[in-house]
């Protein structure tokens, strides 16, 4: 990169609650980055000021910071969409508190908008998962890119906020966060961004996630059930149609749905989703496999996970081996 005259500005958005150590871990990761035009956009939810978290840290190579605090906190997606209203940048990157960034992560996506063609509206990375030693568990690599609004009706895998970065021209075009969605806020989101803009993927694991860090309470499930799931049925069932996929989509909801009951332990529920899944879309062999977990219960299904964890751990290990 030439420096702050010709790059074009990205502001990155830290919605932040409550933890003063991750947040000064995350910001001292973007202050590292070897981009220069950067704008730090905290977004402060915390019952104590998060400014004086970053007292005394050397961020001097961040172009701006702002802090924005809320006086009525409304959760992650309000604090994104206020994070996305101050922003001045050509893009917009999202950083969790808990989540750092490698060194290279804004240069490498703001390299591959500026050689992409102009659709292109989201540029998403790799991640890698660490557990409290610091030691590489999991890496997982992006695959799904183009006009993906196809793949995403029909499950399709994406990533989490601290992995993508958004032109700002897409998302006057998309629209915001919809602040109605208690989770699965990002994925609505994606989907309706691939309606108007292609995806690109920079496979290299450039955001640090720590295990533990993202697992989900059981009071999440309900809201799950009861809010997410069906608007988000009731909202997109129209593109689904538009695109015959109705029972596509009904099928990868379903397995959604099946994910987060066994994640919390809720096997009856898993139950019925993976039923759900499999009436929509017979053939789909995994949501025969939750089926089969969630007829096994706990024991079962956390004998899956270790396992499914011992195999990612050896892959990560192999594949940063020198």
């Amino acid at each position: 990169m030439t420096g702050r005259e010709t790059e074009p500005l990205v502001s990155v958005v830290v919605p932040t609650f409550n933890r003063p150590a991750a947040l000064r871990a995350a910001a001292e990761s973007v202050n590292a980055q070897t981009y220069d035009s950067i704008q730090l956009i905290v977004v402060d939810d915390s019952t104590t000021p998060a400014e004086a978290a970053l007292t005394g840290l050397d961020l001097d190579a961040i172009a701006e910071i702002h802090f924005i605090r809320s006086a009525n906190p409304q959760g992650a997606a309000a604090a994104r969409n206020r994070g996305i209203a101050a922003a001045d940048g050509a893009y917009v990157a999202f950083l969790d508190d808990d989540d750092r960034w490698d060194p290279e992560k804004i240069e490498k996506q703001v390299e591959a908008f500026e050689t992409a063609a102009a659709d292109v509206g989201v540029v998403y990375t790799g991640q890698r998962y660490v557990d409290g030693a610091g030691n590489t568990t999991t890496i997982r690599t992006p695959t799904t890119q183009g006009w993906v609004t196809e793949q995403l009706l029909a499950g399709a895998p994406l990533a989490p906020f601290s992995t993508v970065m958004v032109r700002a021209a897409a998302i006057e075009d998309a629209g915001t966060i919809d602040e109605r969605f208690p989770i699965w806020e990002d994925r609505e989101w994606y989907l309706r961004l691939s309606t108007v803009c292609q995806f690109l993927a920079v496979p290299e694991p450039l955001v640090i996630r720590t295990m533990g860090d993202h697992g989900q309470l059981s009071s999440d499930f309900a809201r799950i059930q009861d809010v997410s799931y069906p608007l988000f049925l009731d909202t997109h069932a129209p593109l689904a149609a538009s695109y015959g996929m109705e029972r596509q989509f009904e099928a990868s909801m379903a397995r959604m749905l099946a994910v987060a009951a066994l994640d919390t332990g809720h096997y009856a529920a898993a139950r019925r989703a993976s039923m759900r899944a499999i009436r929509a879309e017979p053939t789909n062999k995994t949501a025969w496999v939750y089926l089969v977990l969630s007829l096994g219960g706990r024991v079962t299904y956390r004998l899956a996970q270790s396992v499914k964890r011992r195999i990612s751990t050896a892959q990560a290990s192999n594949s940063t081996s020198p």
